[in-house]
């Protein structure tokens, strides 16, 4: 009697279907969390504290105000050539 090539005695057996996924959801696992401690890792190292100024509701409504004298600032305008001229 003859075998059939696919499958000989001395092939190791194969691991059923939900094994195989169950450790290639283990390594997604483990790979999310390695990236989350290397990504989380060093997030207070050096870090510097910033002074900001106070935030003074008159001197944002004068920027507005001068932004309108500018008229209309479509594209190609006078008034967009002095906006951008004046934010630069």
């Amino acid at each position: 009697m003859r075998l059939s090539t696919a499958f000989r005695p001395s092939d190791p057996p194969r691991p059923p279907v939900r094994d195989v996924r169950a450790r290639g959801a283990t390594r997604v696992v483990a790979a999310a969390a390695l990236a989350a401690v290397a990504l989380l890792g060093g997030c207070d190292r050096g870090a510097t504290t910033v002074e900001r100024p106070a935030f003074d509701g008159e001197t944002a409504l004068d920027y507005v105000r001068v932004q309108l004298d500018f008229g209309p600032r479509v594209p190609g305008t006078d008034g967009h050539r002095r906006m951008g001229d004046w934010l630069v």
